[in-house]
Parts: structure tokens; C-alpha cells; sequence
């Protein structure tokens, strides 16, 4: 099962089909090829749903710190 994580995105390369992003302050790579074909493609700032090193839904910034939360959450119950 894959999870998807909230990232903000920090650079996207000329292209624009892959991006340097945040996911809980860690740097990663992703593609942006899935929001690039159904046209709606981030820029730097914008926040998206991460799966599997793909960005496959863009959400708002409410919405990932929202998710942050609850996942830093979820992270020290099962400590």
C-alpha cells in the first residue's frame, strides 16, 4: 500500500515535468507529468499529494498541514 504525503514544491525544472519538493521538511524529487497532462500544472509554493515520486493531485496549504499534523501525530503514538 502506498501512502500519499503532502509536498510543497520548491523548484520545478524548465521542463516542467519534475520538480525539487518538501514532504515533512525532506528534500525529494517528483514527477509532475500526471497534473502537467491534465493541465493543471504547480509551480514553487503550490502543495500536492505525493505518491510513489509522483504529484498526483494538488491540494491547498490547508489541507497538507492539516495532514502533517496528523501524520506527526500518528508517527509519536507509535513510538
Amino acid at each position: 500500500m502506498c501512502t500519499s504525503l503532502p509536498a510543497r514544491i520548491v523548484r520545478v525544472d524548465p521542463g516542467g515535468r519534475e520538480a525539487d519538493v518538501e514532504i515533512l521538511g525532506v528534500p525529494r524529487r517528483v514527477s509532475l507529468a500526471v497534473l502537467v497532462l491534465e493541465g493543471d500544472p504547480p509551480g514553487p509554493g503550490d502543495w500536492v499529494l505525493s505518491s510513489a515520486g509522483l504529484a498526483v493531485r494538488r491540494i491547498t496549504e490547508a489541507e497538507a498541514k492539516e495532514l502533517e499534523s496528523l501524520l506527526t501525530s500518528a508517527e509519536g503514538e507509535a513510538e
